[in-house]
């Protein structure tokens, strides 16, 4: 049995010269495997072993290409795939490319903690401190939840920012 490692993202020309070396008729006849990976945040690779399964390794190097930038928050490209329901690489690459139009707030379990979190986080729903108590927190965030396409998710809360449709990106 042979073995070639091809070090994702990478060029389909190198997935093909490793297809090439291993003296196989195509990718299809080659058994994959994501076996390193350099951060598991998130569960990134469950994510790109499933892509991998359904689509195959030229899916799966796509996906790589999109979320292989220093900046890019695996943990809340989880919870968008979640909020999604993104199972495939089209989705996912929409997904990261559009990260920016989305708000992912950890550990936020329901509408009260959305209404709290709000209030107390973003200047455009500020109240004075000494009108905290005459705030029904759950209602505040349950609109909010409706009116932003929020959803809750494993560790938190997604939700689309002002003026953007969950349409617009899956």
């Amino acid at each position: 049995d042979k073995t070639e490692y091809v070090y994702l993202p990478d060029d389909d020309l190198s997935i093909s010269k490793a297809v090439a070396r291993l003296d196989a008729p195509n990718l299809e006849a080659c058994k994959c495997d994501i076996t390193d990976i350099s951060t598991d945040i998130g569960g990134t690779k469950a994510l790109l072993d499933r892509i991998l399964e359904r689509e195959g390794l030229y899916a799966v190097n796509k996906v790589a290409f999109h979320i292989n930038d220093a900046d890019m928050d695996l943990k809340k490209l989880q919870a968008l795939t979640e909020y999604a329901d993104a199972e495939d690489s089209e989705t996912v690459c929409a997904l990261a490319k559009g990260i920016g139009e989305f708000t992912f707030i950890e550990d936020i379990e329901d509408d009260e903690d959305i209404g709290r979190y709000f209030v107390e986080n973003d200047s455009d729903y500020n109240v004075h401190s000494d009108l905290e108590d005459f705030i029904k927190y759950d209602e505040f965030g349950e609109w909010l939840r409706e009116g932003m396409e929020g959803k809750f998710v494993n560790g938190g809360y997604v939700s689309m920012n002002n003026g953007f449709t969950t349409l617009e990106y899956v």
